[in-house]
């Protein structure tokens, strides 16, 4: 399977979705990367924790604004990650032609990434952290063009 287009999926795409997006962009220059969420409130900002963790880190969003996952977006995409083995089935509602492309972010870890909202800073660091694992693992997958 060739991979250029990732789309990364949470809820609310302010936490996790949007730090998968930024880290994939990192590790892997050569995709173009998409974020979304499954109940996202539209238009907002990334979570300011998560914000100021991605700062620290100089992994930069510019212009992140949350949106609704769309079946135009998981067409698009040639692989797409979620945060939760759950999620997958409200993706499959949404586009049950993109079943085959749809895996949890820990597929290769074996680990759920857990909403960090509610959650103090050290949640929020460790989930930046396990995300960033997450990606990594991927590298047996996606190779540069």
């Amino acid at each position: 399977m060739k991979i250029n287009n990732v789309l990364t999926v949470c809820v609310g795409n302010i936490c996790r979705s949007p730090v998968a997006q930024a880290l994939f962009k990192q590790h892997y220059p050569h995709l173009e990367v998409q974020s979304a969420g499954i109940e996202a409130p539209v238009g907002k900002d990334i979570h300011p924790t998560m914000g100021a963790l991605l700062k620290r880190n100089n992994l930069e969003l510019a212009n992140h604004r949350s949106k609704i996952v769309s079946k135009l977006m998981m067409r698009w995409a040639d692989l797409i990650i979620v945060m939760e083995s759950w999620q997958r089935d409200d993706l499959m509602a949404i586009d049950p032609t993109s079943a085959g492309k749809i895996f949890a972010l820990g597929h290769f870890l074996k680990l759920e990434i857990m909403d960090p909202v509610n959650h103090d800073d050290a949640f929020f660091e460790q989930t930046c952290h396990t995300i960033e694992q997450c990606v990594i693992s991927w590298q047996q997958l996606i190779k540069p063009n």
